[in-house]
């Protein structure tokens, strides 16, 4: 039996001096708050400049920018690309049309993220560098979900302690110091006004917003805030007598009276609200919250192994076991960044969150990947006007959307279609671990949708009876011309996959399929080979050759899905090319996931755990857990590379059906226990 608090606990990142790649988070799905060596947001602009900005971001904390008349656009205001597909024409907003810049771009960074607040440290009315902190340390308790600072300021000791409630979007935290007493430290507030970059704040527009302060009675104040047409409130609650000084038209000055200890609980909300809980209930609340979580998700102990990769390994598991939680188990989908900071504005990619969450069902969290489920349903209308506008049955899931669920314009997003069987896998996934039919039945409408899609997208070739997927798409690997690309080799089998799973959830509800389902999966092309290797798609026979770069997408036709259609010395051959051939450099965080669950699947477990931990720069994992995607300034922190090695694992340990351990090496160099991981439906 796993001891799970050791387990944890030799895990706790800690720091002894400020990384500006790896800021702490605490958060818990909805809310998340990412703080610098002083478990506040002190060192804001070096961290900016130097690393990974720290935010304040939420699920419900999105901003449009008023364009220059001062409106906003609407999709009735963006030109489209026009192609030829099967004989008709079909139209996707893919190329910048000319006189149509500002609307297309306008459409791509709104609506973006908004990052909230950013509260930090001054010492004597001066703001604070990381020059002038001594004896820092700081170590973020798992277990717990506290996040405790100590460091030395002016020679006086300062202790903090920072946590986000587990039910409310709330900060809250308790500061000790004699600097406190003698009224030398104090904290600033500060509101920016939303930007779709990177931070999420733009501090040089303060006339574009404003912000209201009221004093509710000498310990609470609340903090009005009105940017252009969102609206929310800050609601701040301490447990002594608290003077607050405007000092800018956005900058707040907070300062407890007459103590050397302060407990302040800052919470967001769109409407005013009165924190009911004090720090205590809080604390309890939150503490026992991630004992529950921690007690019960599925872990994986690597102690006692000889390899001396095993505890590295463990070490990625188990942060990227809290980073996703705290960032892809909320109401929405994830984005790429989660709500450390922004990525491509904010915005989230439908064909990523399998990579996010999907590994959360298996380990024993299926509720954490269903919080999402209503707002999949709640954008049926979209995806069905979606597939509607060209003439398709059912719905089409968009790729990159903010919550309302409209594609934002790309030369990629439309196009792209691997997003489709997602959301069925993601359905089956969990429906594993409830098997009832009022499940089955709350999201039957979602399942037909997507199936009628799948199978009306695909094309009927008399000569070869056979159905085929045809350009205008893009395929995951995103390095094609999308009018050449024909029958890729991992979309061919995740179609069929899903429609697989389409077919037996009608047969599960006692529904009657449409009959195309069945033929489609029955007559659906092969997959690509040639040389005896599958190649990216039917039109790209230098795949190895010219193509060898981004995501080796026919790897994934077994591993993250076992296609019974799949030749497995053709894909042992595959393998091995990719192996010799690739430019790694190009990789993307979820791809060495990909081919470590390949290679589980041909039975090779040494290569599996090679590649799990391959040193290349998009494979880095920083001191946070986060996979930091270096040559990408961009993307600090990528998540779905932290839930891929979760899914990797998941099926390296629990397999597939077909006994445990199959992708660690039985040579006598790894000790492994697992609990609560469930095997991949067989």
């Amino acid at each position: 039996m796993i001891d799970r608090k050791k387990l944890l606990k030799r895990n706790n990142p800690i720091l002894k001096a400020c990384d500006f790649h790896s800021p702490l988070t605490v958060g818990n799905g909805e809310f998340a708050f990412t703080a610098d060596i002083t478990g506040l947001q002190t060192l804001r602009k070096e961290y900016t400049e130097k690393g990974v900005p720290l935010c304040t971001m939420s699920q419900w904390g999105w901003h449009e920018t008023p364009n220059h008349n001062g409106e906003y656009y609407g999709q009735e205001d963006l030109q489209q690309t026009y192609y030829q597909m099967d004989g008709k024409t079909v139209a996707y907003p893919v190329e910048m049309q000319e006189g149509n810049e500002d609307v297309y771009t306008w459409l791509r960074e709104n609506p973006h993220r908004m990052n909230l607040y950013n509260i930090g440290f001054r010492l004597d009315n001066q703001s604070i560098h990381s020059a002038e902190l001594a004896e820092t340390h700081q170590e973020l308790c798992l277990y717990d979900g506290l996040l405790k600072s100590q460091f030395q300021l002016a020679n006086q000791k300062v202790h903090v302690e920072t946590f986000v409630a587990a039910n409310e979007d709330t900060v809250s935290v308790t500061v000790a110091s004699t600097l406190l007493l003698e009224s030398r430290l104090q904290l600033v507030l500060e509101f920016p006004y939303p930007s779709p970059e990177i931070s999420g704040a733009d501090w040089e527009k303060e006339d574009q917003h404003q912000t209201e302060l009221e004093r509710v009675n000498d310990y609470e104040w609340v903090l009005k805030r009105q940017v252009d047409q969102v609206q929310y409130a800050t609601h701040l609650t301490s447990n002594c007598r608290l003077e607050i000084h405007q000092e800018k038209q956005h900058q707040f000055v907070l300062q407890p009276d007459e103590s050397d200890s302060w407990d302040l609980a800052i919470t967001y909300a769109t409407s005013d609200r009165l924190l009911s809980e004090g720090p205590t209930e809080l604390e309890q609340q939150t503490v026992q919250k991630w004992h529950q979580y921690w007690d019960s998700v599925g872990l994986v102990d690597f102690a006692g192994s000889q390899d001396m990769r095993a505890a590295e390994l463990e070490r990625r598991l188990i942060l990227s076991q809290y980073l996703t939680a705290i960032q892809c188990s909320g109401t929405l989908p994830p984005q790429e960044t989660g709500l450390i900071c922004n990525s491509w504005y904010g915005k989230f990619h439908l064909e990523m969150h399998i990579w996010h969450s999907g590994y959360m069902p298996l380990w024993n969290k299926p509720e954490l990947l269903e919080n999402s489920f209503a707002w999949y349903k709640s954008i049926q209308p979209k995806g069905k006007e979606n597939a509607q506008k060209n003439g398709f049955a059912g719905l089409r899931w968009p790729k990159m959307i903010g919550p309302e669920g409209i594609d934002s314009p790309s030369i990629i997003a439309p196009l792209l279609i691997w997003q489709q069987p997602h959301i069925l896998y993601m359905l089956e996934l969990v429906y594993q671990t409830k098997e009832n039919r009022e499940f089955l039945t709350e999201y039957w409408e979602m399942v037909k949708g997507t199936a009628d899609f799948m199978a009306d997208f695909v094309k009927w070739d008399e000569e070869d009876r056979r159905y085929h997927l045809i350009g205008p798409l893009i395929p995951a690997q995103e390095e094609f011309d999308p009018v050449t690309v024909k029958n890729p080799t991992f979309e061919l089998e995740y179609w069929r996959f899903g429609l697989n799973i389409a077919l037996g959830w009608a047969e599960r509800l006692g529904k009657q399929p449409d009959t195309k389902w069945q033929h489609v999966y029955d007559y659906l092309a092969e997959s690509p080979i040639a040389d005896e290797k599958y190649l990216s798609h039917e039109n790209c026979p230098d795949t190895f050759e010219s193509f060898n770069k981004d995501h080796p997408s026919m790897l994934t036709a077994l591993g993250f899905i076992a296609s019974d259609r799949i030749n497995h010395q053709v894909m042992e051959n595959t393998l091995r090319k990719v192996m010799d051939s690739w430019e790694f450099e190009t990789l993307w965080g979820w791809d060495f996931a990909v081919m470590a669950m390949c290679a589980t699947r041909l039975g090779d477990p040494e290569l599996a755990i090679d590649l799990l931990l391959m040193d290349s720069p998009k494979n880095q994992y920083v001191v946070n857990g986060n996979n930091y995607q270096m040559l990408r300034e961009d993307l600090p922190v990528y998540l779905p590379g932290n839930g891929s090695l979760l899914l990797a694992i998941g099926l390296m340990v629990a397999g597939w059906g077909e006994g445990q351990m199959p992708g660690i090496p039985q040579n006598g160099k790894w000790q492994v226990q697992f609990e609560n991981i469930f095997p991949f439906p067989a």
